[in-house]
Parts: structure tokens; sequence; C-alpha cells
């Protein structure tokens, strides 16, 4: 599968902000039930906002979306949308966008060459954005309970990126977004389809912990000032369904890394092998393997072959990390 790539320059300085953005989430539940690539939304979760969409939605809306990648327009995105009155005001505007914008927004998101999947909506464009208006609102009325318990599991993402931020060790946030997006050296590689390659420069950089499902990714990459990418925020299983999200560990390590991964850069200090590893944390070495290549992404951890076995041992930037949040 086709990669692409954007290019972040030096990760270690990297300025990041956590943007609260429940509107994004929104447009989020609506793709998956859409139709769409699958958010991760749980399966009761789906069932529910597909029942509470208007009936015009229901038939218009999900021929337009197909698995796999989905671009939409910008006046789709609800990217600015944090509050609900933000989230009202710009179902708003999208109700009251012009025939003409609408289809400027399409042509543009689409290069020119629209899906054919698309044209029969195209039509009547003020009736589409309606439409689309009307769905997210449905969407909206039909979440708020759960979105509302979903601040706190916000809040705490938010200081686990703050404080990896502010000792310089973003690198471990962006190294497990998703299974979507992977850290390399300096560069997120998206490998869920070609969405073409894009250097941030001086433009702002955007993390929006999404709250709808575990697999979900909404991004922009492409608007003058900022890049914002939408990843599933931890612990939001628990609150769709009505649990409370365990209480973060003290331990800031495992704050940041997660549990396991700060059990594995802990143990780094004996120079183990993957097997050694995984007998250590009691798990499947299939486990450990998938966090060690991520801790190595993140410039954490490197292999060393001794005599007939691999060994790993932390970097300098592992060691500083551990001692730093030890």
């Amino acid at each position: 599968m086709a990669e692409s790539r954007v290019r972040l320059g030096q990760v270690d300085q990297l300025k990041v902000e956590v943007a609260f953005r429940p509107g994004t989430t929104i447009v989020s539940l609506l793709v998956d039930a859409l139709g769409g690539r699958p958010q991760g939304v749980l399966p009761h979760v789906r069932r529910t906002v597909r029942a509470g969409l208007p009936r015009e939605a229901a038939q218009l809306l999900p021929p337009l979306f197909v698995p796999g990648v989905s671009p939409i327009p910008d006046w789709l995105s609800m990217d600015t949308a944090g509050s609900d009155q933000e989230i009202r005001e710009a179902l708003a505007r999208m109700r009251d966008l012009s025939a003409d914008t609408v289809l400027e927004g399409i042509d543009f998101t689409f290069g020119g060459r629209i899906p054919a999947r698309w044209e029969p909506a195209l039509r009547d464009p003020r009736r589409l954005a309606a439409t689309f208006a009307d769905a997210l609102d449905a969407v909206r009325t039909t979440c708020a309970p759960a979105l509302r318990r979903t601040r706190a599991v916000y809040e705490r993402e938010a200081e686990r990126v703050g404080t990896a931020s502010v000792t310089g060790q973003i690198g471990i946030v962006l190294s497990q977004l998703n299974a979507l997006w992977r850290l390399d050296g300096d560069d997120l590689v998206y490998n869920g389809g070609r969405i073409g390659d894009h250097a941030l420069g001086d433009r702002r950089f955007l993390l929006v912990p999404l709250l709808s499902g575990t697999n979900a990714s909404i991004f922009s990459l492409d608007t003058p000032h900022s890049v914002s990418l939408g990843y599933p925020a931890r612990g939001l299983a628990l609150a769709w369904t009505g649990q409370e999200p365990p209480a973060e560990s003290p331990d800031a390590l495992s704050h940041v890394a997660g549990r396991v991964r700060a059990r594995i850069l802990r143990y780094l200090t004996h120079r183990p092998t993957v097997s050694e590893t995984a007998a250590h944390l009691n798990c499947a070495p299939a486990t450990v393997t998938y966090h060690c290549h991520q801790l190595e992404d993140a410039g954490l951890l490197v292999r060393e072959r001794r005599g007939q076995s691999v060994r790993m041992t932390l970097t300098p930037r592992g060691e500083a990390l551990v001692e730093l949040l030890t």
C-alpha cells in the first residue's frame, strides 16, 4: 500500500497544541455510520447513530462514502467547533451555504475529479449541505450524554500530551497514535492510502483527541495556517459504556508512554531479548515485538546483535526519557 508523509522538522523541538473539538468527533461518528473508513466505533454506538439519522440523510448520504480514504469538503469538517454553541453555529452556517460554495468545496476536495458516486447529490448542492447539517445535528443530539462523559477522557489526554511536549518527548506520543500512522524519524507516515506528501513548515501543529472510536482518524494537512491530526484518545471505549476510565498511574513514564511501554523501557537496562522481555512482562512475544517496533521508531531503543541473539538497549534519548520521568 502506498505511503504518504508529513514532514515535521525536528520532532524533539516540535511545538504541539492539543485542541478540544467535539465537532470533529461528531464528523468521525457520522463517517463511520455512513460506511466510510471504519473509525473503530463500538457496534452498539454505530447502531444508535444510524438509527438516529433523519430519513433523508440515511438515504442520500451513505452512497457518498466508501471504506478507505474518504476526503470530505472543508465546509463539512467542523474543525473549529469546540463548545456546543459553536457546533450549533457551525451547523447553521452549513445550512446557509450557497450552491457555489458547496460545489467549489467539493471540486477542490477531489482535485476537479469528482467521483461518480457524488454526482447525483450535486444536482441540488444546498440540499446536500443541509442534509449533512441535519445528520450531524442528529449525531450531536444522540451522542450528547456520552460526549459529556468523554470530556474527562479528553482532559487526561491533553495532560498526557502536554507532559510529553514540555519534556521534549512528543515523539513517543506520535509513535502510538493509531494503526494508520507511524513515526519514521522526523516524519509521520500514513499507511491508510495515498494522501500526498506534506511539510509542516512554520504552520501550527494541532493534535485533536477524537472521542468516537479506537481507530478514529480525521485530519487536515493542507490548510495555510495549521496541520491538524485527529486520533483516538485513550480510555474512550469505557466512557461510551458508561464506566469511569481507570485512574491514571502516578508514574509519569506510564502516563506518557503507557504501562506496557514504560515497563519495557525500564527493563531495557538489562539489555534483554524480545523473549526475555515477554517473560518478564508475562505477555506474548508478538505484543512485545509490536511495542518495541514503536519505541524503536520513536528513537528510544536500538537492537544489537550479540552472538546468536539480538538484544535491545535504550538509546541516549530513551535513557534521558526514563531518567526524566522516573
